[in-house]
């Protein structure tokens, strides 16, 4: 309907919500009662309301792939498709034990990245405020504080306040706003042009550990959701096809998208396409056709999951163990500065005394 409220659910509430289901059609309940039934338990307004339209739309006869689209806004292609092959197919239950899996794998990597930086980033944000507060108010008093006691004032602490003087000046901040005024035209304007994107996420992949990042977490749940479109009898075209949406990375989004053509136009494999185009990396080729010539293409693209998991887990320790210490320099830093430009002339006064 036009106007009709359509909430978001989260990747993590949609896990839970397709395990929950399974585990219900498990003990022969019905879409429509299952759906009652976790909207009747739920606590939040908006997943009861999702829930009810899943549930209203289900009870007008439509189709539970039609139901979740009307419903919300948050369910992917990949999902969507998974949940309507499993209608067509008559595996259904199948579908969705195979979906609640996949979506699971996927949310685990996206916990993972988060967790490994909520502890380095929180510490960054706490040294830059500690900056921001030596500068505006700590500064400016032990400048006053030594010249009060006609002490020599330490260059450091005299470059510190000048800078300071010079940052906060109105002049310097109009042209800083501008500057920054500028610097987000120029962006909004490189972003209408259709390469933009494409190019800066090719650039993103050039970069040290964090473009390996980027390639190993979007190969693990390529991998990883091919092989479930597999387990729930989805064909290999189509499973690419939908799982193209899916990629983050806009430049390894394109690279996916011609290696589809090339199957189509030349019927070349899934992995020799990809090989000819560069997607993902070299191991990742050679396993995926080792599966493909053995006939067990889901089995090995489980294991190419896992190894790319376990690859990005490595990089994601590698970040981390890069980032604590580099606070820990900068913090240190401000110390020594507080040291070498306060407490020590304060410290030659005293003994003056």
């Amino acid at each position: 309907m036009t106007g009709e409220r359509r909430y978001h659910l989260t990747l993590e509430e949609q896990c839970r919500m397709f395990r929950l289901l399974a585990t219900m059609m498990g003990a022969a309940i019905g879409l429509s009662e299952s759906f009652f039934l976790l909207e009747s338990g739920e606590d939040s307004p908006r997943r009861s309301y999702v829930f009810l339209k899943i549930h209203i739309h289900l009870s007008q006869g439509h189709s539970l792939s039609s139901s979740l689209a009307k419903a919300s806004n948050s369910f992917s292609p990949k999902v969507i498709a998974m949940i309507r092959l499993g209608e067509e197919t008559g595996a259904l239950a199948r579908c969705i034990e195979a979906l609640a899996a996949d979506l699971e794998a996927e949310w685990n990597a996206v916990r993972d990245v988060r967790a490994s930086l909520v502890y380095p980033l929180s510490v960054a944000m706490i040294a830059l405020a500690a900056f921001g507060g030596l500068f505006a108010f700590l500064l400016p008093r032990m400048f006053e504080l030594l010249r009060s006691l006609n002490a020599p004032i330490p260059p450091l602490l005299n470059l510190g306040l000048l800078s300071y003087d010079f940052l906060v000046h109105p002049l310097t901040l109009f042209a800083l706003s501008q500057l920054a005024l500028g610097i987000y035209l120029m962006f909004r304007k490189l972003r209408s042009r259709s390469d933009f994107e494409l190019k800066r996420d090719q650039l993103l992949l050039e970069l040290p550990l964090v473009g390996s990042l980027s390639l190993q977490v979007n190969a693990f749940r390529f991998a990883s959701g091919l092989a479930t479109m597999l387990r729930a009898g989805c064909p290999v075209l189509r499973g690419v096809k939908l799982l193209i949406p899916g990629i983050t990375n806009r430049y390894l989004a394109h690279l996916a998208g011609l290696t589809l053509r090339d199957i189509r136009e030349e019927g070349s494999s899934v992995s020799e396409a990809m090989r000819a185009r560069g997607l993902f990396t070299p191991p990742f080729h050679f396993m995926l056709h080792s599966g493909e010539e053995s006939g067990k293409t889901e089995e090995v693209l489980r294991v190419i999951a896992s190894f790319y998991k376990s690859r990005y887990e490595e990089t994601l320790l590698v970040i981390v163990s890069l980032l604590e210490p580099a606070v820990l320099l900068c913090l240190g830093f401000a110390v020594g500065f507080l040291a070498l430009g306060f407490f020590l002339p304060l410290m030659n006064v005293i003994g003056r005394i």
